[in-house]
């Protein structure tokens, strides 16, 4: 006991054995670190998604990891990540194997909408400051806006066990954030924009544009590669021609502003290609004679120079395509079957809506130069609804709708002459 009591200073001499014993049980009490209650239990965790931001109409891989944090007391063993429903994300399973910074086994997978953590084993759990991750594909839609991802986690590696088990967030729930598809290079499919308009034939077709364009419709500016044009539907038999048929897309974009049509026709249309991307245009015709609103009249002949048209220019803001359909062959005029011996000549006025003027067209057709061998009967027909059926055109006159005949003449040559009016609509019309 003197020992003791040497240790700390005090000599036994004068101090009794109870004094003594009262002193040690003071300084126990007053000295850290030499007993006491143990802290609280502390079950902290987080969830993060990288990268964080999504294009609208993109598919891509996303890393989604689930941490034990640092402060924990506690191993993690199980997590539910719901995907947010209306938002437009959609997993695509599988789920790729999850990954744990500490060589445990873990497993993801998806169900119902949920992603779901779970440790192996108990023993698989992950202790503190170390994560599990998995690697998703997510596919964004078009309409996708940005959300957040709710999270659980437990103790318990089966997502089971009373409310003990469950672990506190740190932070915020995992979200992504969804930026408008800009369309740089994610190329999706081809478009003519604007679609081809009318052409003269033999002389270049108005400027085409071959667009890239993203799965969202958006421009697809950084699309790369070479579009090739031709026909899709050819209706005369013709040659595309002009200029280079291939182009290379610049900002997305490839333009083809020197092709040529060499026959007149209606319903041609064009396809633009790039490796299995494919676009048709919208159809549009080409006619032998163009004429604008800078034009006092328009004229063309056909091919053979025997029958020739020509009608008023058109008005500000028009157009009038003129264009011959060959010679010979029938046709039914008043239910009544007709030889062809001039042209059937298409008359095509693209007037404003507002525009109401009738408009004159002169037809001509010379048979021979030889005296003696004129015309002598001969039939005009025409039709307004694109030569489906063809009636006889009744002489101008007091009550008498357009189309009508103002006058016609002929001379020993061979030379047939009629003058008509036409409403500004879609006459076709034919010599025979």
């Amino acid at each position: 006991m003197g020992r003791l009591g040497e240790a700390f200073g005090l000599r036994a001499r004068g101090l009794g054995l109870a004094s003594l014993l009262a002193l040690l049980c003071a300084l126990i009490v007053v000295l850290p670190g030499l007993g006491g209650a143990a802290g609280p239990a502390t079950k902290l965790y987080s969830v993060d998604i990288a990268p964080t931001t999504a294009a609208a109409g993109s598919t891509a891989t996303y890393v989604l990891t689930l941490r034990n944090n640092a402060a924990s007391t506690h191993t993690l063993g199980s997590a539910n990540v719901t995907v947010p429903t209306g938002a437009g994300f959609t997993v695509k399973p599988p789920v790729g194997a999850a990954e744990a910074s500490s060589n445990k086994s873990w497993s993801t997978s998806l169900r119902n909408g949920v992603i779901e953590f779970r440790a192996l084993s108990s023993a698989d759990a992950i202790a503190a400051g170390h994560s599990v991750s998995t690697q998703l594909t997510i596919e964004t839609a078009c309409n996708a806006t940005s959300a957040t991802w709710t999270t659980a986690a437990k103790q318990a590696n089966s997502f089971s066990g009373p409310p003990g088990n469950d672990f506190k967030l740190v932070g915020s729930d995992p979200s992504l954030s969804v930026t408008a598809s800009t369309g740089s290079g994610s190329l999706a499919t081809l478009e003519f924009d604007p679609q081809p308009s009318d052409g003269e034939k033999g002389s270049p077709l108005p400027a085409l544009t071959v667009r890239g364009v993203d799965a969202c419709g958006n421009p697809s500016t950084g699309a790369t590669g070479t579009v090739s044009i031709g026909f899709g539907a050819n209706p005369s038999d013709a040659e595309l021609g002009g200029g280079p048929r291939t182009k290379a897309l610049v900002n997305g974009v490839a333009t083809f502003d020197d092709l040529t049509i060499d026959r007149s026709g209606v319903g041609y249309t064009l396809t633009a290609s790039l490796g299995g991307l494919s676009a048709t245009s919208d159809p549009f015709d080409v006619v032998d004679a163009l004429c604008t609103s800078a034009d006092s009249f328009c004229e063309a002949r056909d091919e053979q120079g025997r029958t020739y048209v020509k009608t008023d220019g058109p008005p500000a803001g028009g157009t009038m395509g003129l264009s011959f359909s060959g010679s010979g062959g029938t046709f039914s005029c008043g239910n009544t079957a007709r030889a062809v011996i001039g042209s059937q000549v298409t008359i095509d006025p693209r007037y404003p809506e507002s525009y109401t003027r009738a408009i004159t067209a002169t037809l001509v057709w010379d048979k021979s130069i030889t005296g003696g061998t004129g015309v002598t009967n001969f039939v005009f027909c025409l039709s307004k609804d694109d030569g489906a059926t063809f009636s006889f055109v009744r002489q101008c006159g007091k009550g008498v709708e357009l189309p009508c005949e103002v006058k016609r003449d002929r001379s020993g040559e061979g030379h047939l002459r009629i003058v008509i009016r036409l409403a500004p609509q879609d006459p076709v019309g034919s010599l025979g």
